[in-house]
């Protein structure tokens, strides 16, 4: 919170440029899993995943369409698709934006549509 202002409650470190972020998982099979039992507590099924990036958007458009809300939404779609669940089904989502408010506009939003 002591970093620069960007713009009203936003600092700069709330804020990154689109070539931060990193993210690894290890993924393995079941019979991996399977000879390493004292793995199994650690371990996530993932049972489907889905990227999808902001279609270009009109400047009169909605502030939930400029925040990337179409985005979020064809990114659901298709992962309740490719895993045949819907979002009652669903325990852990993992959510990036660049911005520390968007990201908490997206989570919020995701819990009042379940």
């Amino acid at each position: 919170m002591a970093s620069p202002v960007m713009h009203k409650f936003m600092t700069k470190l709330q804020c990154c440029p689109t070539s931060d972020g990193a993210a690894a998982v290890i993924l393995c099979s079941q019979k991996f899993l399977d000879e390493h039992p004292q793995l199994r507590s650690q371990a996530v099924e993932i049972v489907g995943q889905a990227m999808a990036t902001d279609d270009v958007v009109q400047l009169g458009g909605s502030d939930i369409e400029i925040v990337g809300s179409e985005m979020t939404r064809r990114a659901a779609a298709l992962t309740y698709k490719e895993s045949g669940i819907g979002p009652n089904d669903v325990h852990v989502v993992e959510c990036h934006d660049c911005f520390s408010a968007n990201e908490m506009y997206h989570i919020l939003r995701f819990r009042l549509l379940t």
